[in-house]
């Protein structure tokens, strides 16, 4: 972990549509089992208020994926990886390749 945190950073930016429709294809195998989902929210207790956690719990049991994901990556992700100081190459703008 700590070579992780070290390493070099690619920042990518896109808009918050396209990084929940990223994310809820790479991590689809979380929304079938909501109660394991839950237990590893739980384990973010230490960073994020019960209350918090509890509403991401009740967005994953109403099936609420998009809305889990956005709020994921807006209260959780974004402000605990973009708050460590790394080096970070930007990347202004990508564009798809055609095969």
């Amino acid at each position: 972990m700590a070579r992780m945190r070290a390493s070099e950073c690619l920042l990518l930016q896109s808009d918050m549509a396209t990084r929940v429709a990223l994310l809820m294809d790479e991590y689809r195998h979380f929304f079938t089992d909501v109660t394991k989902l839950g237990m590893l929210l739980d384990c973010l207790v230490g960073m994020h208020s019960r209350e918090r956690i509890g509403e991401w719990k009740a967005l994953a049991a109403a099936g609420d994926w998009p809305g889990l994901v956005a709020r994921l990556l807006e209260e959780h992700y974004d402000r605990h990886t973009c708050a460590r100081p790394r080096t970070t190459t930007r990347v202004s703008q990508t564009r798809g390749h055609s095969s």
